[in-house]
């Protein structure tokens, strides 16, 4: 007796297995692609940006760098007088200002859910073609708390609140401006200023 062979159909494994990752590549690029113009027209790159062009004003403290035990302290984890560390300012002033920018990093925080109490260390800066002002951008971000403490609550604190950030908006102009990939080395800084990669 013989055995009739029933037709079947199939595809070549090997060819439905390529058309798939040629598929799966060409949708991963565009996606990759899309959200590559999400991000660039999240991103202000303008001179707005105090993350690229940072001028100080009444909404800053800039603090002593000499200051360097109450530096310490601050990114160990203590609460430190802020007073102690703007010496250039009467107190009043001092803790006036402090209030203000606290009271404005509470609005940011509880409205549009962003943080934005940040202590910035060290600034980048880079010649500009058009003309105008240089960025002057904060290369490292650490997030703090400002207390209020004292009878009539007059004093003024600052307390390291979170890690020690590397400031994305300056990567992002980095690698999209000027083509140069930032590799961020996870690290943090431990009692007596020491770090820990």
């Amino acid at each position: 007796m013989q055995e009739r062979s029933r037709p079947y159909i199939t595809a070549h494994p090997d060819r439905s297995i390529q058309s798939k990752r040629i598929i799966n590549e060409q949708r991963r690029a565009l996606v990759d692609q899309a959200r590559q113009r999400w991000i660039d027209r999240l991103v202000d790159l303008s001179r707005r940006n105090s993350l690229l062009y940072f001028r100080p004003s009444t909404g800053s403290l800039e603090l002593d760098a000499s200051a360097t035990g109450d530096l310490r302290a601050l990114l160990d984890g203590q609460a430190v007088r802020l007073s102690r560390l703007v010496p250039s300012l009467e107190e009043t002033k001092v803790d006036s200002r402090a209030r203000a920018i606290r009271r404005r990093a509470i609005v940011n925080l509880e409205e549009k859910g962003v943080q934005t109490l940040f202590l910035a260390l060290g600034l980048a800066t880079w010649a500009v073609s058009d003309g105008g002002r240089p960025p002057a951008a904060p290369t490292l971000l650490l997030p703090v708390e400002l207390e209020i403490r004292g009878r009539e609550e007059q004093l003024t604190y600052l307390r390291r609140a979170g890690e020690i950030q590397v400031n994305t908006v300056l990567r992002h102009m980095l690698e999209q401006g000027f083509g140069t990939p930032v590799a961020v080395v996870k690290s943090q800084i431990h009692a007596g200023g020491r770090g820990k990669g």
